[in-house]
Parts: structure tokens; C-alpha cells; sequence
């Protein structure tokens, strides 16, 4: 999965999908971003499939979790949690 920092020369890196549901998630990042920061999601490669809030980053040995709750999400965001389950991935 791919994460990208709103606005211009916004930061975009790779990112791993720990877990999610409809209305939020929690990715594993290299980068830490603040609290409010908005950012997109999308698969590798592919459209966007979500923008979302940052809420926290915490540092985890070698990277930061952050959770995000989603402000907008098409429906290919839908189908990867199943229609309303929470599912756990590593790597989209």
C-alpha cells in the first residue's frame, strides 16, 4: 500500500495495512506524521482508495503505527474489509 501526505511535495512511501474496518485503520510507516495530518491511501500502483485523519504514530521498534480514520473511501476501500468486517493484512 502506498501512503501519501496531502498538499504539495507531500512525503509518499510504502506502507503496511496492520488492519482496518469502513471507518478507520492502522498502517505500519517509516515516516511519522502528526496528529490531523491528512493523507491518501491506494494500493501500489493504483487508484486511491481512501483520505484519511491522522489520529496517533507511535514508534514500534523499527517504525511507526499510525491510526487514521477515514474521511472518504471508494469502493474498492469497501470490498478490501469485507463490507463492514475488520480484517488484519501485511501487505497490500
Amino acid at each position: 500500500m502506498e501512503l501519501a501526505a496531502e498538499g504539495p511535495g507531500g512525503v509518499r512511501e510504502l506502507a503496511l495495512l496492520e488492519n482496518a474496518s469502513p471507518h478507520g485503520a492502522c498502517v505500519l510507516t517509516q515516516f511519522a506524521h502528526a496528529p490531523e495530518e491528512r493523507v491518501w491511501l491506494r494500493k501500489r500502483g493504483g487508484p486511491v482508495l481512501a483520505r484519511a485523519r491522522v489520529v496517533y504514530a507511535q514508534r514500534r521498534e523499527e517504525r511507526y503505527a499510525m491510526g487514521l480514520e477515514l474521511l472518504l473511501t471508494d469502493g474498492e476501500w469497501k470490498k478490501l474489509v469485507g463490507g463492514g468486517s475488520a480484517v488484519t493484512q501485511h501487505a497490500i
